[in-house]
């Protein structure tokens, strides 16, 4: 399959890019990492490579994360 692709001058699919944030509170999560770093709303949040919610909210700079474990 590789040499096939190769010869039709296709790349392999992208594997989802990961983009490393610190977070800045932990009450309602919120990171430090925004749009203006690639991060979009319904992007997963992942903590020690564990699923642990997803990117509610983006702004420039920052970005809100709701918990799998939030009763909202």
């Amino acid at each position: 399959n590789e040499a096939l692709r190769q010869l039709a001058g296709m790349r392999p699919a992208s594997q989802p890019s990961r983009i490393l944030a610190h977070l800045l509170s932990g009450v309602e999560p919120l990171i430090d990492t925004g749009a203006h770093q690639g991060i979009t709303e319904g992007n997963i949040v992942l903590a020690e490579g564990v699923v642990i919610g997803r990117v509610t909210e983006v702004s420039t700079y920052q970005a809100q994360v709701t918990l799998l474990t939030s009763s909202g």
